[in-house]
């Protein structure tokens, strides 16, 4: 009899760990979920994108200048927590088609953008035209546009709840104030100075949109396109006049020196969970940048474009990166928590992103990220 009890006592003891076991489990498995589902997507941890396309950018010239003290701004982020390299376009597309890559992760033959009137494709719902701020659009995230040319001046795309903006003449008056800070004391050809104010004008109104609309929506994306430098480089390299190469180079460089200027105004307006990435399409007119000695492998590319990104989960660069255009829109989308709704031709540069990225953030519709 007495053994029957102990027997009964061993049987009643291994039921109660058994269930105290299963509790446990439970409450570990539960705290599991609510963890997944907090790394998921965290509300407070979304990360804005701030996209600035400088058309011509050159490495070639920002080296020198940013060495001299002249771009201030660019110091200060080359003296922070970022990394940079090249865009290289390893085809020879033109810069339209290569500023299409950038923003679709596509590349030429899928998006079939080669001049700047089929960047109104982008409007499109073709999977193979899907700009990276239409998937953040779909997935609820607010974006603003600012410098293509279905966004004119006034437009905001993709939320209905960033206004309008109105844009008045402080652009014109801002131009004429940097006009003379740029040509100095420098005779600048009487038919130049037309389109070195529209250009400055250009860049200026460009700026406001942007800044405008981030006053009113401070967690939007930005997705900037400037022309302005690009076009004033080339046309004044191009110039037939008589103008002595010294007073070219200076004229340039002071725009490049003006243009620091609204970097920094973007950057002022980053939040503390932002990414910063300034690039060109193909900045390096002459051809190779003047480094390339330096890093081997480049010496069979093309003509390059400038590349910098800084801010959160950007791994400190310590040598040069290369990146190709399409890789662009599939990484910052990756920053973003999310991939896009098709696959690119693109691939997340996971050298550019903190160690163990991949690893720390959930990724909404990982199986359609391309990996490097």
């Amino acid at each position: 009899m007495a053994e029957l009890r102990v027997t009964r006592k061993k049987k009643n003891a291994a039921a109660y760990y058994a269930a105290l076991a299963l509790i446990g489990a439970a409450v570990l498995t539960g705290l599991g979920f609510v963890r997944e589902r907090s790394l998921a997507q965290p509300r407070n941890s979304l990360v804005q994108l701030t996209m600035v396309c400088v058309s011509g950018f050159s490495w070639d010239r920002v080296v020198p200048l940013h060495q001299s003290g002249k771009l201030p701004f660019l110091a200060q982020l080359f003296r922070g927590r970022g990394s940079f390299g090249d865009s290289i376009s390893y085809t020879p597309d033109t810069d339209a088609a290569i500023t299409a890559s950038l923003f679709t992760g596509r590349f030429f033959a899928k998006h079939a953008i080669s001049r700047e009137e089929d960047f109104t494709k982008l409007l499109s719902r073709d999977s193979f035209q899907t700009p990276m701020w239409q998937e953040l659009i779909d997935r609820g995230q607010q974006c603003m546009v600012v410098g293509l040319p279905f966004s004119p001046g006034r437009e905001c795309s993709g939320s209905s709840s960033v206004p309008r903006l109105n844009i008045g003449s402080s652009a014109a008056e801002m131009s004429e104030e940097h006009l003379q800070r740029i040509t100095r004391s420098v005779k600048v050809p009487a038919d130049l100075l037309p389109l070195l104010r529209e250009c400055l004008s250009s860049d200026l109104e460009r700026m406001q949109q942007a800044v405008q609309a981030r006053a009113a929506c401070r967690g939007l994306h930005l997705f900037a396109y400037f022309q302005g430098l690009g076009r004033w480089q080339r046309q004044l390299t191009a110039h037939a006049g008589p103008i002595p190469e010294s007073i070219r180079a200076a004229l340039i460089d002071n725009y490049y020196t003006f243009f620091d200027g609204i970097l920094a105004r973007l950057f002022s307006q980053c939040t503390s969970n932002g990414i910063f990435v300034v690039l060109s399409e193909r900045g390096n007119s002459t051809g190779r940048p003047a480094y390339t000695n330096q890093v081997p492998d480049l010496r069979d590319y093309p003509a390059t474009g400038f590349f910098y990104a800084a801010g959160q989960h950007i791994r400190e660069g310590i040598e040069p990166l290369v990146i190709a255009p399409a890789d662009v829109a599939p990484t910052l989308l990756c920053l973003a928590g999310i991939s896009s709704a098709q696959p690119m031709d693109g691939r997340v540069t996971f050298k550019l992103l903190e160690e163990h990225y991949y690893f720390k953030r959930k990724i909404i519709g990982a199986s359609n990220l391309i990996l490097r």
